[in-house]
């Protein structure tokens, strides 16, 4: 009997698995399914790749038009500083030469200072500098000492370094006029050139001033002293 029932329920089960197996595979994925979601993924991942390197490029124009736009600001800022830009007093010494007046006798005496003279070159060299012209002798200053005009400024050929030229003032035909006495850039001679620079310098700044005297007037003498030099002269 027991026999009989292990048969029985063997031929059951082999009778059951074919159903089994059938219902089995019916719940498994399709595969062509699983491809085509695989592909869909795959796509999707490359489009997210794309959108990303067009942003990362978007992001990068933009940086670098604001840089760009920055640059331009700065600029135009600094051509707007240039323009508004102070420039030293170029009048005090011009209007003093164009104050004086001859005395009874005709006699005028003008008294020039370092400073004056200083502020003057200051203004002539930051409206050449200004204008894109070239300063040979940069930076200068003088001083009246010892009965000289001692100029020093920086110069950049045929060194860079800085030069000392002292000058002695005298009157010449009525004319004021500079004679070189000393000059120096450290080992190295003077190219006529600086000089003639240095020179120019005061020659320059004093001939303007100077135009403003009054007409027909004959200079006659220069006397230095320390911080100032004064220059007489009479009305032809």
């Amino acid at each position: 009997m027991k026999r009989t029932n292990f048969h029985l329920i063997f031929i059951i089960i082999l009778l059951l698995l074919p159903a089994l197996a059938c219902g089995g595979v019916d719940q498994l994925p399709n595969v062509d399914d699983v491809a085509g979601a695989a592909t869909k993924a795959a796509d999707a991942a490359a489009t997210a790749v794309v959108i990303a390197e067009q942003a990362a490029d978007a992001a990068a124009t933009v940086a670098a038009s604001q840089q760009a736009q920055d640059a331009a600001a700065t600029a135009v800022a600094a051509a707007t500083a240039v323009q508004n830009m102070e420039l030293p007093d170029t009048t005090a010494l011009r209007e003093k030469f164009a104050a004086l007046q001859p005395d009874a006798n005709g006699n005028i005496t003008v008294t020039v200072t370092d400073d004056e003279m200083n502020q003057a070159i200051q203004a002539k060299q930051a409206a050449a500098e200004q204008a894109g012209e070239e300063n040979i002798v940069q930076d200068a200053v003088v001083d009246f000492t010892g009965g000289y005009i001692v100029l020093t400024g920086n110069i950049t050929s045929p060194v860079a370094a800085q030069l000392t030229v002292s000058f002695r003032p005298y009157i010449a035909d009525g004319i004021l006029q500079f004679e070189v006495v000393n000059a120096s850039i450290g080992s190295v001679s003077v190219p006529p050139a600086i000089l003639a620079g240095a020179e120019a310098t005061l020659n320059n700044t004093l001939t303007e001033a100077m135009g403003y005297m009054p007409a027909n007037i004959t200079l006659q003498d220069v006397v230095m002293s320390e911080g100032t030099m004064t220059i007489t002269g009479q009305k032809n």
